[in-house]
């Protein structure tokens, strides 16, 4: 089980867009996972 940080409304980080996924890798298939725990 990953420890992940919840990001609320009014974070930053969430207002920022984020970069295409051009191939699914170890790292993109590993945070998926992880969102889907948390």
């Amino acid at each position: 089980m990953a420890l992940r940080t919840i990001r609320v409304m009014g974070d930053e980080i969430l207002t920022k867009q984020c970069r295409p996924v051009k191939e699914m890798t170890p790292r993109i298939k590993t945070l998926i996972e992880d969102m889907l725990e948390t």
